[in-house]
């Protein structure tokens, strides 16, 4: 019965958005790590064709998963930054959008000393505009610029990969 209502309860959040992703090719996502200057990103191509939308579309399916995915707690090694990441791109896929999976070191913004290796997420909207959002870090996105820091609270962050399915 569990199973049952969860689908259901899915199927009902996602009916509440009516909205047309843009279909693109993954040329899109390597156009916006170009255009931030974030060249040496790994970036790894799972689809043909992925489905992208507009950011306040993708903020508001990023608060509602960021709701479902907050309700569990971190756990080293079984629900951790890596777990909490893909159940974050698997929750935009439910909207129909794409939402990278992104690995990267985490910096503390003032002292610049490393603190940890870490899992989050990146979208590029259909302006072609590159977000971070970080599931472990109170939900928090922020806009990628070019020569500018990408930072939340006190982490810097260095995208090392991305990928996209």
């Amino acid at each position: 019965m569990g199973v049952s209502l969860t689908i259901s309860g899915l199927k009902m959040i996602r009916s509440g958005y009516e909205y047309n992703p843009t279909v693109v090719s993954f040329g899109v996502f390597k156009d916006a790590f170009n255009k931030v200057g974030l060249y040496n990103v790994r970036t790894t191509e799972q689809d043909t064709q992925y489905h992208i939308s507009d950011w306040d579309t993708y903020s508001d399916c990023l608060r509602i998963a960021y709701k479902i995915v907050s309700n569990f707690p971190w756990k080293k090694e079984w629900f951790d930054c890596d777990n909490r990441s893909a159940m974050m791109s698997v929750l935009l896929s439910i909207f129909g959008l794409t939402l990278g999976r992104t690995y990267g070191e985490v910096f503390d913004a003032t002292t610049g000393k490393s603190k940890y290796l870490h899992w989050f997420n990146v979208i590029v909207d259909t302006k072609g505009d590159l977000y971070l959002f970080d599931q472990d870090n109170g939900g928090q996105s922020i806009k990628v610029e070019r020569g500018k820091d990408i930072v939340i609270g006190n982490c810097r962050y260095k995208i090392i990969q991305a990928i996209f399915n």
